[in-house]
């Protein structure tokens, strides 16, 4: 249902468990009625399979004979996991002219064995009317019948259809959400005694403020915590982000925090950039906004606060900065990669907390 919803011409509507199993309802008037099975052991499309007769059967009861001024039907049997299609399902498929179908009527009946006739149960009294059936209802069925077995995974090509315009790492978060939202319409509609029918517009509308929505924490993975080695170790270097929290009297535990959101921000950047999951200037474009908030908080402790000390504007300076949450690239971000990243630009150029610790920074002590 959600792959036709997704690919259906503008103005069609899918329904489910309404006309078929899944039915596409154009604007034009026509339709498509699928029927789908899901079996793991046995093949449905083998030659005496009771899944290939009854959806047969099924299709010649509900739709013969057919409305007056009725709009044109087609049919499709849509099978997963994939199996190999048995001789009558692949003569199916190919017959689309009146002669073709009359040709596949007398292989079945040739190749019918006695057992067949003689049983009430399995598939004889679904194939059973279907020979039974007119040659008209026989060629309506077959000529318009596609019979389709050929993924595995049934995700798969709605996966394909994301794979042009969505990073990897995003797909399957957006297959569940299409999935499942789809099946929560149809099942709220059926739920208060109305059809399960989604118009594909509205739907599609829908999907694409999701896929923009991307953008959102959850959605960027963010690397683990660094191991207490890795932290201790850059502690001891004392780089110049440390030195400046020194400077400020900041706690040991500001310090490990610190070095903590370090690290993974530095990470996280590295991971985003080799997944493609930003784009290569945002990085440069979002320093350059953190640079321009840090100068902005700097300018205002220092023009608010004339009477507090150097060293207490610059503890005020670093408490605003950690609360700063700007998106990257449209995405928020967890508190870690900007806390991270400030001291990442403190690497880079020397930012200081406050102007007035700028002379102190190549100084050891």
């Amino acid at each position: 249902m959600c792959y036709h919803l997704l690919t259906a011409p503008a103005g069609s509507q899918v329904s489910l468990e309404h006309e078929d199993d899944v039915a596409v309802h154009f604007a034009d008037g026509s339709i498509l009625l699928e029927q789908t099975k899901s079996a793991l052991s046995q093949n449905p499309l083998s030659d005496w399979s009771e899944d290939l007769w009854k959806a047969l059967a099924n299709w010649l009861e509900s739709t013969s004979p057919p409305k007056s001024g009725g709009a044109s039907i087609r049919y499709q049997l849509y099978v997963v996991p994939q199996h190999n299609m048995g001789a009558f399902a692949m003569a199916m498929n190919a017959a689309t002219t009146p002669q073709a179908v009359k040709a596949l009527v007398v292989q079945v009946s040739g190749a019918l064995p006695a057992s067949k006739k003689n049983r009430n149960t399995g598939c004889y009294p679904h194939l059973k009317r279907f020979l039974e059936a007119s040659e008209e209802e026989q060629v309506r069925l077959i000529s318009n019948l596609r019979i389709e077995s050929n993924v595995a995974d049934p995700v798969e090509p709605i996966r394909d259809l994301l794979r042009l315009t969505v990073v990897e790492g995003f797909i399957n978060t957006i297959c569940d959400h299409a999935i499942g939202t789809a099946k929560q319409q149809a099942e709220a509609l059926m739920r208060h005694s109305q059809p399960g029918v989604i118009d594909t517009d509205g739907f599609r509308a829908r999907f694409r403020q999701f896929v923009s929505k991307t953008n959102l924490p959850g959605f960027l993975p963010f690397t683990s915590a660094p191991l207490p080695g890795e932290i201790a170790s850059m502690l001891a270097v004392r780089p110049t982000f440390i030195r400046q929290l020194e400077l400020i009297d900041a706690s040991k535990e500001d310090c490990v925090r610190s070095v903590g959101d370090y690290l993974r921000a530095s990470a996280d950047k590295t991971h985003w950039a080799e997944k493609g999951l930003i784009f290569p200037d945002a990085l440069s474009d979002w320093d350059t906004t953190l640079l321009g908030q840090h100068g902005a908080i700097r300018d205002e402790v220092g023009i608010a606060h004339t009477t507090v000390d150097p060293k207490g504007r610059g503890k005020l300076v670093y408490a605003r900065c950690r609360q700063v949450k700007r998106p990257l690239d449209g995405r928020e971000v967890a508190d870690h990669f900007a806390h991270g990243s400030f001291h990442d630009l403190s690497e880079r150029r020397e930012l200081g907390w406050h102007e007035e610790f700028d002379s102190l920074l190549d100084k050891d002590d």
